[in-house]
């Protein structure tokens, strides 16, 4: 399947969306966390997350591309995450000080 760079653009913009989804759901987890501090919680929520991530990735990549799978696909959505992580931190960094 060739695909244009419009197409792919778009393929990466949306995986980057998806990374960000991801990376919310992570925020969420981690807040959780220091609510509820029991063992069994954390691991049953460390496999929730990681099906729901999973799931997230596969249905992105099945919908945009068909599944085929390339790296700049698996770069946006690492990115996506990062960005997410790195905007919250700037967050709570800026209610600490």
């Amino acid at each position: 399947m060739i695909h244009s760079v419009t197409s792919e653009s778009y393929i990466f913009l949306t995986m980057i969306l998806c990374g960000m989804l991801s990376g919310v759901l992570y925020a969420l987890l981690r807040a959780l966390r220091k609510v509820v501090k029991k063992k069994f919680f954390i691991s049953v929520s460390d496999v929730v997350f990681a099906a729901a991530t999973l799931a997230i990735l596969f249905f992105a990549l099945e919908k945009t591309c068909g599944g085929n799978i390339r790296f700049y696909q698996i770069a946006g959505f690492i990115a996506g995450i990062c960005i997410i992580e790195l905007f919250f931190t700037l967050i709570t960094q800026r209610r600490r000080s």
